[in-house]
Protein backbone atom coordinates (compact mmCIF):
# COMPACT_ATOMS: atom_id res chain seq x y z
CA UNK A 1 0.00 0.00 0.00
CA UNK A 2 0.83 3.71 -0.29
CA UNK A 3 2.10 3.75 3.19
CA UNK A 4 4.89 1.47 2.27
CA UNK A 5 6.62 4.37 0.76
CA UNK A 6 6.99 6.14 4.05
CA UNK A 7 8.48 4.76 7.26
CA UNK A 8 5.34 5.94 9.68
CA UNK A 9 1.68 6.35 9.07
CA UNK A 10 0.70 8.24 11.30
CA UNK A 11 1.81 11.66 12.52
CA UNK A 12 3.31 13.74 14.13
CA UNK A 13 4.66 11.31 16.51
CA UNK A 14 5.69 11.28 20.23
CA UNK A 15 9.77 10.92 20.44
CA UNK A 16 12.17 11.21 22.97
CA UNK A 17 15.71 10.59 23.64
CA UNK A 18 18.15 10.97 26.39
CA UNK A 19 21.22 11.73 24.11
CA UNK A 20 22.14 10.61 20.55
CA UNK A 21 23.13 7.78 21.49
CA UNK A 22 20.31 6.13 22.93
CA UNK A 23 16.87 4.19 21.80
CA UNK A 24 14.93 7.00 20.34
CA UNK A 25 11.10 6.42 20.70
CA UNK A 26 8.36 7.04 19.05
CA UNK A 27 4.24 6.19 19.94
CA UNK A 28 1.18 6.54 17.72
CA UNK A 29 -2.02 6.29 17.90
CA UNK A 30 -5.66 6.26 15.96
CA UNK A 31 -9.47 5.71 16.76
CA UNK A 32 -11.22 5.35 13.70
CA UNK A 33 -15.21 5.30 14.79
CA UNK A 34 -17.99 5.35 12.51
CA UNK A 35 -21.99 4.90 12.30
CA UNK A 36 -23.57 3.13 8.98
CA UNK A 37 -26.67 2.92 7.72
CA UNK A 38 -26.80 0.49 4.70
CA UNK A 39 -30.57 0.95 2.90
CA UNK A 40 -30.58 -2.93 2.09
CA UNK A 41 -31.32 -3.08 6.43
CA UNK A 42 -29.38 -6.57 6.12
CA UNK A 43 -30.87 -8.46 8.89
CA UNK A 44 -27.78 -9.93 10.38
CA UNK A 45 -26.52 -6.57 10.27
CA UNK A 46 -23.93 -7.10 8.53
CA UNK A 47 -23.65 -4.81 5.02
CA UNK A 48 -21.11 -6.50 2.70
CA UNK A 49 -20.27 -10.24 1.70
CA UNK A 50 -17.95 -12.43 4.00
CA UNK A 51 -14.50 -10.86 3.67
CA UNK A 52 -15.05 -7.46 2.11
CA UNK A 53 -16.63 -4.92 2.78
CA UNK A 54 -13.38 -3.89 5.85
CA UNK A 55 -14.77 -0.28 6.23
CA UNK A 56 -18.12 0.61 7.68
CA UNK A 57 -19.33 -3.29 7.48
CA UNK A 58 -22.32 -3.33 10.23
CA UNK A 59 -25.13 -1.89 9.76
CA UNK A 60 -27.21 0.81 11.81
CA UNK A 61 -24.43 0.38 14.55
CA UNK A 62 -22.26 2.40 16.42
CA UNK A 63 -18.73 0.79 16.08
CA UNK A 64 -15.15 1.34 15.80
CA UNK A 65 -13.46 0.28 12.47
CA UNK A 66 -9.97 0.76 13.70
CA UNK A 67 -8.08 1.20 17.07
CA UNK A 68 -4.70 0.85 16.90
CA UNK A 69 -1.26 1.67 18.83
CA UNK A 70 1.66 1.73 17.56
CA UNK A 71 5.37 1.82 18.72
CA UNK A 72 8.64 1.72 17.37
CA UNK A 73 12.48 2.30 18.77
CA UNK A 74 15.10 3.15 17.12
CA UNK A 75 18.46 1.84 17.52
CA UNK A 76 21.29 4.08 14.87
CA UNK A 77 20.34 2.42 11.69
CA UNK A 78 17.89 -0.39 13.36
CA UNK A 79 14.12 0.20 13.64
CA UNK A 80 12.18 -2.08 15.96
CA UNK A 81 7.85 -1.68 15.42
CA UNK A 82 5.08 -3.00 17.20
CA UNK A 83 1.53 -2.13 15.94
CA UNK A 84 -1.31 -3.80 18.13
CA UNK A 85 -5.22 -3.22 16.93
CA UNK A 86 -9.13 -4.30 17.28
CA UNK A 87 -12.12 -3.16 15.13
CA UNK A 88 -14.57 -4.38 12.90
CA UNK A 89 -11.23 -3.91 9.82
CA UNK A 90 -9.25 -5.49 11.95
CA UNK A 91 -11.60 -8.86 12.02
CA UNK A 92 -12.59 -8.73 8.31
CA UNK A 93 -9.00 -8.29 6.82
CA UNK A 94 -7.85 -11.20 8.72
CA UNK A 95 -10.70 -13.75 7.91
CA UNK A 96 -8.70 -15.94 5.13
CA UNK A 97 -5.70 -16.87 7.74
CA UNK A 98 -4.95 -20.59 7.55
CA UNK A 99 -6.30 -22.28 10.26
CA UNK A 100 -3.88 -25.06 12.61
CA UNK A 101 -1.48 -25.19 15.44
CA UNK A 102 0.00 -21.49 16.08
CA UNK A 103 -2.38 -20.48 13.39
CA UNK A 104 -5.60 -18.77 12.29
CA UNK A 105 -7.39 -15.77 12.58
CA UNK A 106 -7.99 -15.63 16.30
CA UNK A 107 -4.28 -15.43 17.41
CA UNK A 108 -3.34 -12.89 14.40
CA UNK A 109 -6.13 -10.64 13.77
CA UNK A 110 -5.07 -8.19 17.07
CA UNK A 111 -1.33 -7.38 15.19
CA UNK A 112 -0.89 -5.15 12.48
CA UNK A 113 2.40 -4.77 12.44
CA UNK A 114 5.47 -6.51 14.05
CA UNK A 115 8.54 -5.77 12.21
CA UNK A 116 12.95 -5.29 12.77
CA UNK A 117 14.04 -2.71 9.87
CA UNK A 118 18.38 -2.93 9.41
CA UNK A 119 19.57 -0.11 6.68
CA UNK A 120 22.45 -0.84 5.78
CA UNK A 121 25.25 1.52 4.95
CA UNK A 122 24.86 1.16 0.76
CA UNK A 123 25.06 4.32 -1.51
CA UNK A 124 21.50 5.74 -0.29
CA UNK A 125 20.86 3.33 1.99
CA UNK A 126 19.35 -0.27 1.36
CA UNK A 127 16.67 -1.05 4.66
CA UNK A 128 16.01 -4.72 5.43
CA UNK A 129 12.86 -5.56 7.20
CA UNK A 130 11.09 -8.96 8.29
CA UNK A 131 8.19 -9.39 10.57
CA UNK A 132 4.22 -8.52 9.24
CA UNK A 133 3.99 -5.23 7.35
CA UNK A 134 1.87 -3.70 5.40
CA UNK A 135 1.71 -4.95 1.84
CA UNK A 136 3.14 -3.33 -1.06
CA UNK A 137 0.29 -3.88 -2.82
CA UNK A 138 -2.41 -1.08 -3.84
CA UNK A 139 -3.14 2.39 -3.76
CA UNK A 140 -5.48 2.51 -0.75
CA UNK A 141 -4.16 2.15 2.61
CA UNK A 142 -5.27 0.37 5.79
CA UNK A 143 -5.69 3.20 7.51
CA UNK A 144 -8.43 4.94 6.38
CA UNK A 145 -7.80 8.82 7.47
CA UNK A 146 -5.25 8.36 5.04
CA UNK A 147 -7.20 8.11 1.92
CA UNK A 148 -9.38 10.28 0.13
CA UNK A 149 -12.41 8.13 1.43
CA UNK A 150 -13.82 6.76 4.36
CA UNK A 151 -14.67 3.16 2.81
CA UNK A 152 -12.13 1.43 0.48
CA UNK A 153 -12.93 0.62 -3.12
CA UNK A 154 -13.39 -3.10 -4.20
CA UNK A 155 -9.79 -3.05 -5.97
CA UNK A 156 -8.40 -2.59 -2.56
CA UNK A 157 -10.80 -4.97 -0.43
CA UNK A 158 -10.29 -7.53 -2.92
CA UNK A 159 -5.86 -7.35 -2.96
CA UNK A 160 -3.57 -7.42 0.14
CA UNK A 161 -3.56 -5.03 3.03
CA UNK A 162 -0.80 -6.45 5.38
CA UNK A 163 1.80 -9.76 4.15
CA UNK A 164 4.22 -11.62 6.36
CA UNK A 165 8.17 -12.11 4.99
CA UNK A 166 11.01 -9.76 4.32
CA UNK A 167 11.73 -7.16 2.19
CA UNK A 168 14.60 -4.90 0.36
CA UNK A 169 14.12 -1.25 -0.31
CA UNK A 170 16.26 1.01 -1.98
CA UNK A 171 15.80 4.49 -2.94
CA UNK A 172 17.56 4.62 -6.20
CA UNK A 173 17.59 8.41 -6.61
CA UNK A 174 15.03 11.33 -5.03
CA UNK A 175 11.99 10.31 -7.01
CA UNK A 176 12.87 6.68 -7.74
CA UNK A 177 12.71 3.36 -5.36
CA UNK A 178 12.80 -0.10 -5.70
CA UNK A 179 11.03 -2.75 -3.02
CA UNK A 180 11.80 -7.17 -2.86
CA UNK A 181 9.23 -9.18 -1.22
CA UNK A 182 9.58 -12.35 -0.45
CA UNK A 183 6.20 -13.38 1.87
CA UNK A 184 4.05 -16.28 3.22
CA UNK A 185 1.46 -15.79 0.76
CA UNK A 186 -1.36 -13.37 -0.44
CA UNK A 187 -2.42 -11.19 2.92
CA UNK A 188 -1.71 -14.17 5.22
CA UNK A 189 0.47 -14.73 8.31
CA UNK A 190 0.29 -18.10 8.07
CA UNK A 191 1.51 -20.19 5.03
CA UNK A 192 -1.28 -22.06 3.19
CA UNK A 193 1.85 -23.98 1.05
CA UNK A 194 5.47 -25.08 1.57
CA UNK A 195 6.36 -22.42 -1.33
CA UNK A 196 6.70 -18.90 -0.83
CA UNK A 197 5.35 -15.70 -2.52
CA UNK A 198 7.21 -12.71 -4.79
CA UNK A 199 6.74 -9.38 -4.78
CA UNK A 200 8.12 -5.92 -6.88
CA UNK A 201 7.61 -2.22 -6.16
CA UNK A 202 8.92 0.48 -8.75
CA UNK A 203 7.95 3.71 -7.48
CA UNK A 204 8.04 7.11 -8.62
CA UNK A 205 7.51 10.31 -6.14
CA UNK A 206 7.60 13.73 -7.33
CA UNK A 207 6.36 17.19 -5.91
CA UNK A 208 3.63 17.16 -8.47
CA UNK A 209 2.96 13.32 -9.41
CA UNK A 210 3.54 9.57 -7.85
CA UNK A 211 2.87 6.24 -9.44
CA UNK A 212 4.15 2.58 -8.50
CA UNK A 213 4.09 -0.76 -10.05
CA UNK A 214 3.56 -3.79 -7.69
CA UNK A 215 3.86 -7.33 -8.90
CA UNK A 216 3.09 -10.63 -6.88
CA UNK A 217 3.60 -14.22 -7.80
CA UNK A 218 3.38 -17.64 -6.05
CA UNK A 219 1.42 -20.34 -5.21
CA UNK A 220 -2.03 -18.97 -3.22
CA UNK A 221 -3.87 -22.50 -3.21
CA UNK A 222 -3.67 -24.37 0.31
CA UNK A 223 -1.26 -27.57 -0.35
CA UNK A 224 -0.59 -26.71 -3.55
CA UNK A 225 3.07 -25.61 -4.92
CA UNK A 226 2.79 -25.89 -8.34
CA UNK A 227 -0.33 -23.58 -9.11
CA UNK A 228 0.90 -19.68 -9.42
CA UNK A 229 -1.05 -16.92 -8.60
CA UNK A 230 0.30 -13.63 -11.05
CA UNK A 231 -1.09 -9.73 -9.77
CA UNK A 232 0.10 -6.43 -11.39
CA UNK A 233 -0.99 -3.21 -9.55
CA UNK A 234 -0.13 0.24 -11.44
CA UNK A 235 -1.67 3.41 -9.72
CA UNK A 236 -1.18 6.86 -10.36
CA UNK A 237 -1.70 10.59 -8.75
CA UNK A 238 -1.37 13.25 -10.16
CA UNK A 239 -1.94 16.83 -8.50
CA UNK A 240 -2.25 19.61 -11.43
CA UNK A 241 -3.21 22.42 -9.09
CA UNK A 242 -3.60 23.38 -5.21
CA UNK A 243 -7.16 22.80 -5.39
CA UNK A 244 -7.26 19.59 -7.18
CA UNK A 245 -5.60 16.03 -7.24
CA UNK A 246 -6.41 13.26 -10.03
CA UNK A 247 -5.54 9.54 -9.38
CA UNK A 248 -6.61 6.33 -11.08
CA UNK A 249 -6.13 2.55 -10.30
CA UNK A 250 -5.63 -0.73 -12.53
CA UNK A 251 -5.01 -4.32 -10.99
CA UNK A 252 -5.00 -7.60 -13.20
CA UNK A 253 -4.44 -10.72 -12.22
CA UNK A 254 -4.15 -14.87 -13.11
CA UNK A 255 -4.36 -17.85 -11.24
CA UNK A 256 -3.08 -21.18 -12.81
CA UNK A 257 -5.51 -24.23 -11.09
CA UNK A 258 -5.92 -27.85 -11.11
CA UNK A 259 -8.86 -27.66 -13.50
CA UNK A 260 -9.56 -24.06 -15.52
CA UNK A 261 -7.23 -21.15 -15.00
CA UNK A 262 -9.08 -17.91 -13.21
CA UNK A 263 -8.67 -14.61 -14.16
CA UNK A 264 -9.73 -11.12 -12.58
CA UNK A 265 -9.97 -7.23 -13.77
CA UNK A 266 -10.12 -4.29 -11.33
CA UNK A 267 -10.15 -0.26 -11.97
CA UNK A 268 -10.76 3.12 -10.69
CA UNK A 269 -10.96 6.57 -10.83
CA UNK A 270 -10.57 9.43 -7.83
CA UNK A 271 -10.93 13.22 -8.09
CA UNK A 272 -9.83 15.19 -4.30
CA UNK A 273 -11.28 18.68 -4.38
CA UNK A 274 -9.15 20.32 -1.56
CA UNK A 275 -11.54 23.26 -0.95
CA UNK A 276 -9.84 24.45 1.90
CA UNK A 277 -7.08 23.26 4.77
CA UNK A 278 -10.49 21.87 6.61
CA UNK A 279 -12.81 20.95 3.98
CA UNK A 280 -12.04 18.55 1.23
CA UNK A 281 -14.29 16.64 -1.40
CA UNK A 282 -13.71 13.19 -2.58
CA UNK A 283 -15.05 11.42 -5.42
CA UNK A 284 -14.74 7.53 -6.53
CA UNK A 285 -16.02 5.29 -9.06
CA UNK A 286 -14.69 1.91 -9.77
CA UNK A 287 -15.52 -1.47 -11.29
CA UNK A 288 -14.26 -5.46 -10.19
CA UNK A 289 -14.30 -7.86 -13.18
CA UNK A 290 -14.19 -11.60 -11.43
CA UNK A 291 -15.74 -13.86 -13.96
CA UNK A 292 -14.72 -16.75 -12.20
CA UNK A 293 -15.37 -15.91 -8.73
CA UNK A 294 -11.76 -16.74 -8.17
CA UNK A 295 -11.02 -14.22 -6.14
CA UNK A 296 -14.72 -12.46 -4.40
CA UNK A 297 -15.72 -16.09 -4.22
CA UNK A 298 -19.09 -15.21 -6.92
CA UNK A 299 -19.03 -15.11 -10.43
CA UNK A 300 -19.57 -11.32 -10.80
CA UNK A 301 -18.86 -7.99 -11.83
CA UNK A 302 -18.95 -5.18 -9.49
CA UNK A 303 -19.55 -1.34 -9.47
CA UNK A 304 -19.05 1.14 -6.92
CA UNK A 305 -19.08 5.20 -6.67
CA UNK A 306 -18.71 6.82 -3.14
CA UNK A 307 -18.63 11.15 -2.17
CA UNK A 308 -17.20 11.64 1.06
CA UNK A 309 -16.88 15.44 2.77
CA UNK A 310 -13.76 15.26 5.15
CA UNK A 311 -14.24 18.23 8.09
CA UNK A 312 -11.10 19.12 9.90
CA UNK A 313 -11.37 21.20 12.44
CA UNK A 314 -8.19 20.94 14.49
CA UNK A 315 -4.78 18.98 13.78
CA UNK A 316 -5.56 15.30 14.69
CA UNK A 317 -9.09 15.25 14.01
CA UNK A 318 -10.91 14.23 10.95
CA UNK A 319 -14.77 14.02 10.43
CA UNK A 320 -16.41 12.37 7.25
CA UNK A 321 -19.71 12.22 5.45
CA UNK A 322 -19.87 9.68 2.71
CA UNK A 323 -22.61 8.18 0.77
CA UNK A 324 -21.76 4.84 -1.54
CA UNK A 325 -23.57 3.22 -4.04
CA UNK A 326 -22.69 -0.42 -4.85
CA UNK A 327 -24.13 -3.00 -7.34
CA UNK A 328 -23.25 -6.57 -8.45
CA UNK A 329 -24.34 -9.14 -11.38
CA UNK A 330 -24.67 -11.55 -8.51
CA UNK A 331 -27.26 -10.91 -5.64
CA UNK A 332 -25.05 -10.87 -2.93
CA UNK A 333 -25.98 -8.12 -0.44
CA UNK A 334 -28.30 -8.73 2.55
CA UNK A 335 -31.74 -7.67 2.51
CA UNK A 336 -34.25 -7.00 5.83
CA UNK A 337 -36.60 -9.97 4.31
CA UNK A 338 -35.89 -13.31 5.69
CA UNK A 339 -37.36 -16.76 4.21
CA UNK A 340 -36.18 -20.71 4.97
CA UNK A 341 -33.30 -20.31 3.75
CA UNK A 342 -32.04 -17.18 5.46
CA UNK A 343 -31.95 -13.56 4.16
CA UNK A 344 -32.67 -12.81 0.62
CA UNK A 345 -29.94 -11.20 -0.83
CA UNK A 346 -30.31 -7.78 -3.85
CA UNK A 347 -27.58 -6.92 -6.67
CA UNK A 348 -27.72 -3.74 -4.75
CA UNK A 349 -27.44 -1.54 -2.19
CA UNK A 350 -26.62 2.30 -0.66
CA UNK A 351 -24.17 3.10 2.39
CA UNK A 352 -24.26 6.20 4.23
CA UNK A 353 -21.20 6.84 6.47
CA UNK A 354 -20.48 9.10 9.81
CA UNK A 355 -17.12 8.57 10.71
CA UNK A 356 -14.97 10.84 12.83
CA UNK A 357 -11.21 10.08 13.92
CA UNK A 358 -8.29 10.82 16.08
CA UNK A 359 -4.63 10.26 16.08
CA UNK A 360 -1.64 11.56 17.52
Amino acid sequence: MRDTLTLMWLLPSLAFAEDASSVRWTLHGIIDTYWAFHTNRPAGGAGYFAGAGSTGGRSNAFAVNLAAIDASATTGPVVTRLALQVGTSADIVHVAEPGGVGLGPELWRHLQRASVAYTIPVGRGLTLEAGVMPSHNGYETYVSKDNWNYSRSWAADLSPYYECGVSLRYPMTEAWSVQLHVVNGWQTIGDLNEMKSFGLQVAYGGSLASAALNLHAGPELPGDNRHWRFFADVWAQVDPLPWLSLATVVDAAYEDRPSDPAWWLAGGLFVRFNATAWFKVALRGGIFHDPDGAISGTAQTLGEASLTLDFLPIDGLLFRLEGRFDQSTAALFETAEVDADGPRRSRRQGVILLAATGWF
